[in-house]
């Protein structure tokens, strides 16, 4: 066992994006062909997560310190 130190990255937190046959994404700046909830485990927080209609563009950031951004919708967060 190790001790997590503060402010150090908790894998237990974030589960990774499954890929399925129904899985739906989209890259930066692309409009997305969905409404709904949009996530990408690029960003952290408040920011990973961006509500849009359908035809409207994603922010077009492609890199960040943890890789390239891509974009999944949530199926399961369209009645919240």
């Amino acid at each position: 066992f190790v001790e997590q130190l503060e402010g150090e990255w908790d894998d237990s937190v974030m589960e990774p994006v499954k890929d399925t046959p129904d899985t739906v994404r989209a890259l930066p700046g692309d409009p997305v062909p969905r409404s709904g909830v949009w996530y990408t485990p690029a960003l952290s927080g408040a920011n990973a997560f961006l509500r849009l209609e359908s035809g409207q563009a994603l922010p077009d950031r492609q890199y960040t310190d943890w890789g390239q951004v891509i974009w999944y919708w949530l199926p399961e967060y369209q009645n919240r």
